[in-house]
């Protein structure tokens, strides 16, 4: 294999999703109450595939990870929970 064949760096993936409107739906889990998800939600008037994008990042971001660091603090597991129940059960109730 030539020096020129060989891969050089690693993709930087971090901004892969920064134009992606789901995004900026993931913080509704975490702030607002049911009621107010709902308003937002009719508010904003996304399509459904949006919806469902925001809904699995919103999943993985809030599921707790063994022996991350990051839920090491206090609260922070508590939170993570509380939003994964949020999503999972806006999911059920509006798809």
């Amino acid at each position: 294999m030539t020096y020129e064949e060989r891969p050089h760096g690693v993709p930087d993936t971090a901004g892969t999703l920064d134009r992606d409107p789901a995004c900026d739906l993931i913080p509704m889990w975490m702030f607002l109450p049911a009621r107010a998800r709902d308003a937002f939600r009719t508010a904003v008037a996304m399509d459904g595939a949006t919806w469902a994008r925001a809904c699995g990042l919103a999943l993985a971001g809030s599921l707790p990870v063994p022996d991350d660091p990051f839920f090491a603090v206090p609260g922070r597991v508590t939170a993570a929970l509380r939003r994964l129940d949020a999503v999972l059960g806006d999911h059920a109730e509006r798809g």
